[in-house]
């Protein structure tokens, strides 16, 4: 029976100009009425598509303010299309950016975008006796109006939501503020020449840190971070990177979210936020942050995580912006225990001279205590590069390897020795004339 009800409500879009407008009024709030939430529902979706003849405001705001959030949230979906005067309906509204369902608020905050600047601020004063919820959710809207126009940084979103940040509010709320935030600072995306790496963690301006709300906000992060919730401090740690201040108090903070024990996506995340900062890393956080970038491969291996195609050079870009600023970090990098897996190949081209010759050795140490190391062709040719008796006893044995024998040819070929013509004459089925010639020319 409720199943046919729901098809007959559906239908409304179909009829709905053959009607006279009391009739079809009349219709939607007797539906309004129905027990059951589903047929509610669906004709608050119906209302959208019945723009002439439309709905009084009185049986919009029914549906406003029904008990339903699935039926509020299709109503708040509908008004766009049928382009109302806000001015009538701005009590409910008021009311359900006070809603507990989020998704509800947010509704209501994009309505705020298509509003009139009277019915903006007639909304907010509406909204602001409700409470902290009712407000942050119409500072959210009236933070995307000027956003959706490329406007920059809305100083009054930031303020607000440092307010938020610095009371004592849910961790749910301080979420939503940190969401608010990033967007009044011009939100997420990058600039010109940002490292794709990077983009979601550079703002589309730079903001100006001698600005007070902008100042207060670095101060406020300074008192409150961490917060202790995962998700929260997540978002506050991108909007540290969106700001990129000088403060070692949060470059601290940021690194001890690292641990053993945490996830690695976590330690991707704030190793990068960290990098943003682009900022000297105090010496006795060099060691921490060098075994961070270390453990990352460990911890996703271990917890069998799949890897992005493009994680070496992900993860030499993140490696980049923090030896950039602090060159020393590439030394304690190569001198630790950890160091020499083949993904550890990526940070090579971030090193300086002394440095990478430590990792050579590095490599070669880990290749000689381990059975089955799992070599790849980039780790043939930086051991190779040293062209040594050692190295070439390493690399002669994997030429047997057919995903390796290529990169084998070619390191040998650099200074080919009698020893070698046999691997040659057997590549002379597989190896590219060049690297052939090359073997003969420096054979002659």
């Amino acid at each position: 029976f409720f199943s046919s009800r729901r098809r007959h409500t559906r239908s409304l879009c179909d009829w709905s100009s053959d009607v006279c407008s009391s009739d079809l009024d009349q219709t939607l709030k007797a539906l309004a009425g129905s027990t059951q939430p589903s047929v509610r529902t669906a004709a608050a979706w119906s209302i959208g598509f019945q723009t002439k003849p439309r709905p009084t405001d009185t049986t919009v705001a029914a549906y406003l303010a029904d008990s339903s959030a699935a039926t509020r949230r299709r109503m708040l979906e509908s008004l766009p299309r049928l382009q109302p005067e806000y001015t009538p309906l701005l009590r409910p509204l008021a009311d359900c950016l006070n809603h507990e369902d989020r998704e509800v608020r947010l509704a209501t905050a994009r309505l705020v975008v298509r509003m009139k600047p009277n019915e903006v601020r007639g909304l907010a004063e509406l909204a602001r006796p409700l409470g902290w919820r009712a407000s942050l959710s119409s500072t959210i809207g009236y933070v995307w109006r000027p956003l959706q126009e490329g406007e920059g940084v809305n100083l009054f979103g930031v303020d607000f939501g440092t307010r938020v940040l610095a009371g004592n509010h849910p961790a749910s709320m301080k979420l939503e503020a940190a969401r608010l935030i990033q967007m009044s600072l011009g939100d997420l995306g990058g600039r010109g020449g940002t490292p794709g790496m990077f983009h979601g963690y550079t703002g589309t301006v730079a903001p100006d840190l001698a600005v007070p709300e902008v100042s207060g906000l670095v101060t406020t992060l300074e008192k409150v971070f961490p917060v202790g919730d995962r998700a929260v401090d997540a978002e506050l740690g991108r909007i540290i990177a969106m700001l990129a201040p000088t403060s070692s108090r949060l470059a601290e903070g940021l690194l001890a979210q690292v641990t053993p024990q945490s996830h690695p996506v976590d330690d991707i995340h704030y190793l990068t936020c960290l990098s943003r900062l682009n900022q000297r890393i105090p010496e006795r956080n060099l060691r921490p942050c060098a075994e961070a970038l270390l453990a990352i491969e460990g911890k996703i291996r271990d917890r069998q995580l799949p890897q992005d195609a493009n994680w070496n050079d992900r993860l030499g870009e993140l490696f980049g912006e923090l030896v950039t600023a602090t060159p020393e970090l590439g030394i304690f990098l190569v001198k630790s225990p950890r160091f020499g897996q083949p993904s550890h190949v990526a940070f090579l081209s971030k090193l300086d001279e002394e440095a990478t010759e430590l990792a050579t050795k590095a490599f070669t140490r880990a290749v000689q205590r381990t059975a089955d190391y799992p070599w790849n062709n980039e780790l043939v040719y930086v051991i190779g590069e040293a062209q040594s008796d050692t190295s070439r006893q390493l690399i002669r044995p994997l030429f047997d390897r057919h995903d390796l024998r290529l990169s084998v040819l070619m390191v040998l070929a650099e200074a080919p020795q009698e020893e070698d013509r046999p691997l040659f004459v057997e590549g002379l089925e597989s190896a590219p004339p060049e690297t052939l010639a090359r073997s003969e020319e420096q054979h002659v």
